[in-house]
């Protein structure tokens, strides 16, 4: 029987890290981590993830 609460809890554990963090300010985002890059708002080459707020301030300064 613990061996069972044991496990639901891992599972809990891997269903939280679907989604990548942000590479600037370490909040979730709502990209899967099984989605390609090549469909991924927010991605940038050579960094990784980051989130929507982050992306806008990078796209403001170049």
């Amino acid at each position: 029987m613990k061996s069972k609460i044991i496990s639901f809890f891992k599972k809990k554990k891997e269903k939280e890290d679907l989604y990548e963090t942000c590479l600037i300010c370490k909040t979730k985002t709502h990209i899967r981590k099984d989605q390609p890059i090549e469909e991924r708002y927010g991605y940038v080459e050579g960094v990784g993830q980051v989130c929507y707020d982050c992306y806008q301030e990078i796209k403001k300064q170049s």
